[in-house]
C-alpha cells in the first residue's frame, strides 16, 4: 500500500469534519503522521475545499497572527508542526481555536493589543502521539478545544 492510500482516511476524516456544519470546532488536529501521510493530506484537503489554504511555514508569533487575520474565513492548513512552537505561538493559536466551555463563546484573536474574532476553522498536524501532546501544559486550551481525528 503507497503513502497516498495510507492517508486517505485520515484525509476522509478531516474533510468529513469539516464539512459538518454542527461541530461546533475550529480546530481539528490529526496525530501521529509521518510527512508523507501529512503532505498527501494537505494535498487532499487543498483539492476539496476550495477556501483551504496551506501554510508551510509560521516565522514569529507575529507572522500567525497576521496569517490567521488575513486568512480569517479560510480553512487553514498548517503543513509544519505548529504546536512543538513557544508558548507565545499557541496564545495566537488559542485565540483561532478555543471557547469558553461554559458559554460557547469564541476566544479572540489577539496579539500585542490588537484582536479580532477568527471565524475560519483550523487543520493541524503533529507526528506526536495524543498522550504527548496532552502532557503539555503550554498546550492545555487547544487540547481541551480541538476536535482529534
Amino acid at each position: 500500500m503507497n503513502t497516498l492510500e495510507a492517508s486517505q482516511p485520515k484525509s476522509f476524516f478531516i474533510s468529513q469534519a469539516l464539512r459538518d456544519v454542527q461541530l461546533s470546532n475550529r480546530a481539528f488536529l490529526q496525530v501521529e503522521l509521518t510527512e508523507e501521510q501529512q503532505e498527501a493530506i494537505c494535498k487532499s484537503l487543498l483539492e476539496e475545499h476550495q477556501v483551504a489554504i496551506q501554510i508551510d511555514e509560521v516565522k514569529s508569533p507575529k507572522h500567525l497572527f497576521k496569517i490567521l487575520q488575513n486568512h480569517q474565513e479560510n480553512i487553514i492548513v498548517f503543513n509544519c508542526d505548529l504546536l512543538k512552537k513557544r508558548r507565545e505561538y499557541m496564545v495566537v493559536l488559542e485565540g483561532a481555536v478555543c471557547a469558553n466551555p461554559y458559554t460557547a463563546e469564541n476566544w479572540k484573536v489577539s496579539y500585542d493589543g490588537e484582536s479580532f474574532d477568527f471565524n475560519g476553522r483550523v487543520v493541524l498536524f503533529s507526528p506526536l502521539n495524543l498522550q504527548k501532546l496532552n502532557r503539555a501544559e503550554k498546550l492545555y486550551f487547544i487540547m481541551r478545544d480541538s476536535y482529534r481525528i
